[in-house]
C-alpha cells in the first residue's frame, strides 16, 4: 500500500496494512505549534483507530459508498487552536485497486464539501503542492487537508498475484512443446483448494483438459511454484490458454484467494511443429523401475529412425553404462510412433540413471521434421529397483556341524524363477569346486516358489568348510529382474560335521536293500526246500505205483493280481494248462523219453514263479519282488516206504527296493533229500543242501546318483518235518512239525559309479535261519466227470526264531570311520491259512489252493506287519 501525491512528486511510505485491511499504524504524534504541522509530509504517519484516527477513503470518481465512512469524530486536545492527532477513517479495503484519499487534522468537526467529497470547508488552497498553514484562533474550527492517491496491491492485502513473468510456457510464447509441463510461480506459498486449471483451444474454446488442482497431476502444494501436468498430447502448431478458477489456490499466510484467470488473454501460448516424446516408459521421475526394463518412446506421431545415439547414464557419476546405435538390431519400430529400445547388461539396484536421446536419432514421417532430443538430465531420469535377495538360507550361513548328506535352500521374500548360470560349491580351504550345477538342470527345484532347493550329486566331506557361489541372473523374480547372485566366500558359507550319521540306520534305500539281500537269502533257502518237499509229499501218495517219474510246474503267487489271469472257470482253466503247456513242456523238453532209469530210479521236474513284496516301514522303503527258478531232480525208491534222491535248482529274483534301486540275484545249488516211514502212517521227511548266490545290487539316491555293485554268497540249510496221517474214510489228517536251518554268507563288497563321496562299501554278512512251523492239513477225496479231486484246508503256525544278522559298513573315502547295525526282522511268528483243490488226471494232477497270510516281527522297534494274499497253481506231469 502506498500513497501518492496526485502530481506523482512525493510519496508517503508511512501507511502499512496490519491486522486486517485498511487499518494502519502510527509511530509518533504530529503536534501543531504556532499554527504549523510540526511533522513534514514525508513523514505524515497515521494512527489506528483504537487511538482515535479516522481515515476516509473515496474511488477515482470520488464516491465513498461501499469505500469509507461520510463522517468525521474529530479529537481536541491540547488547548484552543492546536490538534495533536492525524485524524482518519476506517476502511474495510478488499480489492486492489488506485482509489484518492483526503487525510485531514483538525481540532474541531469539518465540514464536507457535498459537491466534491475531496475537498474540505476548512481547505485555504487549491493546489495540493500548498503547504497549509493552520488557521489560529480561539476554539475556532480549525482544518488541514491534503488530497492523496492510495494504491492497493495483492500483496497489501495478502492476495497471491502473479505476472507474466511467472509463468511457463510465457504468456504470448510461441514454439512450445506438446509436452510442456505448466508452472506458476506465486508471490507467496499457497495452498491447493479445490477446482480445475483448464487448457483450452483458443480457435474453438474446446477445453482440451481439465486439471484437478487436487489430483496427483498438481505438485506444490505449501510452495510458491505449482507444477501441472496433462495427459492429452497437444496438437502441434496450434493457439492455447490457460484458465485457472478462483478457487484453486488459497495464501498459506492469510488464507485469501487466488484472483483465479478467466480470459483467454492473460496466459495464452502456441505450439510448435516438431514430434514429441508422449510417453516415455519408464515414465520420468519413475522409481522401482526393472533393472532389465526395456525403454519405450511413444511420440506423438509416427518417426522414422535416423542417426545418432540414446545414452543410459548413471546419474551421480555420469558414467554412461550404454551407448544404443539407434540404427542397431536393439532399437526397434521405426516407422511408427512406437520405438523399443534393450540394453545388453542389467543395471544396478536402487541407482538413479537417466536418458539422453540425439537431436538427430528420429524424424517426423510426415514432415521430416527432427524430434529435439534430450541433452539434460532431467527429462528423462529414473530409479531402479531394490532387487529380490535372499531371506535365509539353510545351510545359514556360517553353519557349522551341517549334515554331509544336506540339501541346498535359498529362501526369498518373492516367488522366484529359474533364468540361467550356474551356481557352484567351493570347498574354502583351496578354492577347489565340488560342484558345478547348471541352474536349469533337475538338481534344482522350486522354481516359480519362495523356496529354491539345491540337491548337490555328491554328498560332502565331513568336518570340511565350504561356500557357495551363485551366478548373477540364476534365479530371476515374477517381473524377470535377475537376482544378483553371489559373488564371494563370504555371503554363504558353512562346515560340516565331524561324525557322520550312520547311513545303515537313517538312509531307507540303504536299509532297504540291506534287509531285502538278507530276506533273499531266507527265499533262497525254501526255493530249494520247496520243491524236494513237494516231491516226498508225491511220493507218499504214489509210493505203490512203479512209474514215479514226474514233471511239475509250481507257480506260487504272493500276490492277489494273478487272479487276473483267471478267466476261465476253474477246472477249464486247469485243463487248458494240462492239455497246452504241460504236455508239451514235459514231453519236448523236461523228459520226452518217460522211461524209468533203472531199478527203481526217477527223474523230475517243478517250475517256481513268485510275485510279492515287503511293506514299507518309517524306516525302509520295502520291497517287490519277482522269483522264477526251475529245479530237477533224481531218486531212488528204496521200497514203498524210503526215498532218497538230490536235485539242483537255478534261481533268478528281481527285487525292487524303491525308485531305481534293485537288488538281482542269480543262485545255484544241489539238494539232498529222503523220506522214511516205519507204519505207513509217520513219516519223516529230511533234506540238506548249499547254494551260490551272485548279485547285481544298485542303489539310487534320492540324489538320482546311481551306485553299482557286485557281490557273492554261500548259504547252507538243512530241514525236518514229521508227519502223521490220520485216514477217516476218504478223509485225511495231516498234522505236522517242521524244523528248518540254515546259514548265510555275503561277501564284502564296494559301490561304483555315482560320485566318490557317497559311495558305500559293505562288510560281509553272516545270517543264520532257525524257524518252525506246526500244521494241520485235511483233505479229501471225491469222484468228478474229470476224475479225482482232492480238495483241501491246512493252517499253520510259524515262529522264527534267526538270531538276526550283523551288518557294517563305511563310505569309500573314509574306511576307517565303520558303522553297524544288526537286522532282526527275520523274527516273527504269524498264521498261514491255505484252501486248495488237487484234480487228478490221466496224466498227473493239477492244483490251486488260495493262501492267507499274517505275521509280525517280534524283536525290531520298526515293527512291520504282513498281510498276504497268494494263490498258488501246482501241475504234475506223470511219465
Amino acid at each position: 500500500m502506498k500513497l501518492t501525491n496526485p502530481n506523482g512528486a512525493v510519496s508517503y511510505l508511512s501507511f502499512r496494512e496490519i491486522g486486517k485491511s485498511g487499518e494502519a499504524t502510527a509511530s509518533a504524534t504530529c503536534a501543531t505549534s504556532g499554527g504549523t504541522i510540526a511533522c513534514p509530509d514525508s513523514g505524515l504517519i497515521a494512527k489506528t483507530s483504537a487511538n482515535g484516527g479516522n481515515f476516509f477513503v473515496t474511488d477515482r470518481d470520488g464516491n465513498l459508498g461501499a469505500y469509507g465512512d461520510s463522517s468525521f469524530n474529530c479529537r481536541t486536545t491540547g488547548g484552543a487552536g492546536t490538534s495533536n492527532f492525524w485524524q482518519y477513517l476506517d476502511a474495510d479495503l478488499t480489492i486492489p485497486g488506485t482509489y484518492q484519499a483526503g487525510y485531514v487534522a483538525c481540532n474541531a468537526r469539518p465540514d464536507f464539501n457535498s459537491g466534491d467529497p475531496t475537498t474540505f470547508n476548512c481547505r485555504s488552497g487549491t493546489s495540493p503542492d500548498v503547504k497549509w498553514d493552520v488557521p489560529t484562533g480561539n476554539g475556532g474550527a480549525v482544518c488541514f487537508g491534503l488530497d492523496m492517491n492510495l494504491d492497493i496491491s495483492e500483496s497489501d492485502l495478502g492476495i497471491p498475484s502473479l505476472t507474466g513473468a511467472s509463468l511457463e510456457p510465457a504468456d504470448n510464447s510461441t514454439g512450445v512443446s506438446i509436452l510442456q509441463k505448466l508452472k506458476i510461480v506465486f508471490s507467496e506459498a499457497v495452498n491447493v483448494g479445490s477446482g480445475v486449471i483448464k487448457v483450452i483451444k483458443t480457435s474453438t474454446n474446446e477445453v482440451i483438459e481439465s486439471i484437478s488442482v487436487t489430483s496427483s497431476q498438481v505438485s506444490g502444494n505449501g510452495t510458491d511454484t505449482i507444477n501441472a501436468t496433462w495427459t492429452n498430447a497437444l496438437e502441434n502448431s496450434t493457439d492455447y490458454c490457460v484458465q485457472i478458477e478462483s478457487t484453486a489456490f488459497d495464501s498459506v499466510s492469510t488464507g485469501k484467494g487466488f484472483a483465479g484467470i478467466s480470459d483467454q488473454t492473460t496466459w495464452n501460448f502456441r505450439t510448435n511443429d516438431l514430434p514429441a516424446l508422449i510417453t516415455p516408459t519408464p515414465t520420468d521421475n519413475a522409481s522401482g523401475v526393472q533393472v532389465l526394463k526395456k525403454l519405450k518412446l511413444v511420440f506423438s506421431e509416427t518417426v522414422n529412425v535416423g542417426s545418432g545415439l540414446i545414452k543410459l547414464i548413471k546419474g551421480g557419476s555420469n558414467e554412461t553404462i550404454e551407448s544404443i546405435d539407434v540404427t542397431g538390431s536393439q532399437v526397434t519400430g521405426t516407422g511408427t510412433n512406437t520405438i523399443d529400445v534393450t540394453w545388453t547388461n542389467p543395471l544396478e539396484e536402487t541407482s538413479d540413471y537417466y536418458v539422453q536421446i540425439d537431436s538427430t536419432a528420429f524424424t517426423s514421417v510426415g514432415t521430416g521434421q527432427g524430434y529435439p532430443g534430450i541433452s539434460d538430465q532431467t527429462t528423462w531420469n529414473f530409479t531402479t529397483r531394490d532387487l529380490p535377495g535372499m531371506s535365509s538360507t539353510i545351510p545359514a550361513d556360517g553353519a557349522t556341524d551341517v549334515s554331509v548328506d544336506t540339501l541346498l535352500t535359498m529362501e526369498f521374500s518373492s516367488a522366484m524363477s529359474i533364468g540361467s548360470g550356474n551356481l557352484k560349491i567351493i570347498k574354502t580351504s583351496d578354492g577347489s569346486i565340488l560342484e558345478t550345477i547348471d541352474i536349469t538342470s533337475d538338481q534344482i527345484a522350486g522354481s516359480g516358489t519362495t523356496k529354491i532347493t539345491v540337491t548337490p550329486t555328491d554328498f560332502f566331506v565331513k568336518n570340511t568348510a565350504y561356500h557357495v557361489l551363485l551366478d548373477a541372473g540364476a534365479l530371476k523374480d515374477s517381473t524377470e529382474d535377475p537376482h544378483i547372485g553371489i559373488s564371494d566366500a563370504t555371503t554363504w558359507n558353512f562346515t560340516t560335521e565331524l561324525t557322520v550319521a550312520n547311513p545303515l540306520v537313517n538312509d531307507p534305500v540303504v536299509i532297504g536293500l540291506v534287509e531285502a539281500q538278507a530276506e533273499l537269502a531266507n527265499r533262497a533257502v525254501f526255493g530249494s526246500l520247496v520243491p524236494v518237499a513237494s516231491r516226498m509229499m508225491q511220493f507218499r501218495r504214489n509210493r505203490r505205483s512203479s512209474n514215479l517219474s514226474q514233471q511239475g510246474i509250481q507257480v506260487k503267487f504272493t500276490n492277489p493280481e494273478i487272479t487276473k489271469a483267471l478267466s476261465y472257470a476253474p477246472v477249464q482253466a486247469l485243463m487248458e494248462i494240462e492239455d497246452g503247456f504241460l504236455d508239451q513242456l514235459a514231453r519236448g523238453v523236461i523228459n520226452p523219453s518217460g522211461e524209468l532209469l533203472g531199478k527203481q530210479w526217477a527223474i523230475w521236474s517243478a517250475g517256481t514263479i513268485i510275485i510279492g513284496k515287503t511293506d514299507a516301514t518309517a524306516s525302509t522303503n520295502g520291497s517287490k519282488f519277482t522269483t522264477d527258478g526251475i529245479t530237477i531232480g533224481v531218486d531212488k525208491k528204496i521200497d514203498n516206504n524210503r526215498l532218497f534222491g538230490m536235485s539242483v535248482r537255478s534261481d533268478r529274483e528281481q527285487n525292487d527296493v524303491g525308485v531305481g534301486s534293485f537288488v538281482n540275484t542269480n543262485s545255484q545249488g544241489l539238494t539232498f533229500y529222503g523220506s522214511w516211514s516205519k507204519d505207513n502212517k509217520t513219516y519223516f521227511d529230511a533234506a540238506m543242501g548249499f547254494n551260490e548266490l551272485i548279485m547285481d545290487i544298485q542303489r539310487t539316491t534320492s540324489r538320482k546318483t546311481v551306485f553299482k555293485g557286485e557281490r557273492t554268497g554261500y548259504q547252507f540249510y538243512q530241514t525236518a518235518t514229521l508227519v502223521r496221517e490220520i485216514r477217516l474214510g476218504k478223509t485225511t489228517l495231516s498234522p505236522y512239525a517242521n524244523l528248518a536251518l540254515g546259514y548265510t554268507r555275503f561277501g564284502s563288497y564296494d559301490e561304483h559309479g555315482g560320485t566318490p563321496n557317497a559311495a558305500l562299501s559293505f562288510g560281509s554278512q553272516h545270517i543264520t535261519l532257525k524257524k518252525g512251523h506246526l500244521g494241520l492239513q485235511v483233505d479229501t477225496q471225491k469222484q468228478s466227470r474229470f476224475g479225482v479231486t482232492r480238495p483241501f484246508v491246512k493252517i499253520e503256525y510259524g515262529d522264527d526264531k534267526s538270531t538276526g544278522s550283523d551288518i557294517t559298513a563305511s563310505y569309500v573315502i573314509d574306511p576307517t570311520t565303520l558303522f553297524s547295525t544288526s537286522w532282526k526282522n527275520s523274527q516273527s511268528t504269524g498264521w498261514r491259512l491255505e484252501t486248495g483243490l488237487d484234480l487228478n488226471l490221466k496224466s498227473g494232477f493239477v492244483g490251486i489252493s488260495y493262501e492267507r497270510i499274517e505275521e509280525k516281527n517280534t524283536t525290531s522297534s520298526d515293527s512291520t506287519k504282513v498281510h498276504a494274499d497268494s494263490i498258488q497253481i501246482r501241475a504234475l506231469y506223470r511219465f
